[in-house]
């Protein structure tokens, strides 16, 4: 009965397989060009889910973006959506006015500048950031400190796609990583099913062209993260979850975070689990 519950848990999606990070940085892969673009286009997907919603990201990154299957035939999960906001919304921020948040290496520049509008499209210039690097292995600014990222987001141009890969040159996937990239968010694709229409448009190029977008590749599958069976570690943490939800930093973090949100009963239960598996993710890490 509901006496014998010992407090409140969350089930989950079980994923297998790695983060971006993990794959772009412990793995040392670089995508070819059919990868990048199927696994952007996933995550715009995610993107236009949130959008419809008026829901900003605020901090997209490699770490946040799940890649389940083979990179033949990736499965992308958006997740963590710990500092995400709604659009025009009036009520209790999350954070006081005039704190910039999200990543030095993704963040876009509106987010640094004071009275600048953070709109849907501060997720596309991260989008941007994330297909340029899956491409080249690094992103497009490289900063000795978080302070010298800011400043080049906001002042420098981003490197063309194809000083990297001379075969991209004046291709439309150059183009498309331009327009994320520009300092003026008016100037980005309109949106995230835009952005998507656009990917479509730069494979079919790349098609047309005969450029090797699906090249024959060592790594079948991404490597797992976790086995089928959990280890005994895996059994040790699970077994912890129920304890570290009811942790008052736990509690606060969801609770500021759909506590901002009008109606918040009203959307899809997904955002409740990746807000909520990003956070938990952070705290099991923190255990370790």
């Amino acid at each position: 009965g509901c006496s014998d519950v010992a407090g409140l848990y969350l089930v989950m999606e079980f994923l297998q397989g790695a983060s971006l990070y993990e794959v772009l940085h412990k793995q040392s892969l670089v995508l070819n060009a059919w990868q990048a673009i199927t696994v952007a286009s996933q995550i715009c997907k995610a993107l236009e889910a949130a959008h419809s919603l008026s829901i900003l990201h605020r901090d997209l990154k490699p770490d946040n973006i799940f890649i389940t299957n083979s990179l033949e035939n990736p499965s992308v999960k958006v997740f963590d959506f710990g500092i995400a906001r709604m659009l025009n919304d009036e009520g209790p921020r999350l954070t006081e006015a005039g704190v910039v948040l999200g990543t030095p290496e993704y963040i876009a520049p509106e987010n640094m500048q004071q009275g600048q509008n953070v709109g849907l499209t501060a997720d596309l210039y991260a989008l941007g950031v994330i297909l340029f690097e899956m491409l080249t292995g690094e992103p497009p600014f490289r900063g000795s400190s978080p302070m010298e990222l800011i400043r080049l987001h906001v002042m420098e141009p981003p490197p063309l796609l194809s000083t990297r890969i001379p075969e991209l040159a004046d291709s439309k996937l150059e183009a498309l990583i331009c327009q994320l990239l520009a300092k003026f968010s008016a100037k980005r694709p309109a949106s995230a099913t835009v952005t998507l229409e656009l990917l479509d448009e730069a494979l079919l190029e790349l098609q047309a062209k005969n450029y090797p977008t699906a090249f024959p590749s060592s790594h079948e599958s991404v490597e797992q993260q976790s086995s089928a069976k959990p280890t005994f570690e895996t059994r040790a943490r699970l077994s912890g979850t129920m304890s570290l939800l009811q942790q008052s930093t736990q509690e606060t973090k969801i609770s500021r975070f759909f506590h901002t949100i009008p109606g918040s009963q009203m959307l899809p239960f997904q955002l409740f689990f990746f807000a909520s598996w990003g956070l938990l993710l952070q705290d099991l890490n923190n255990q370790n």
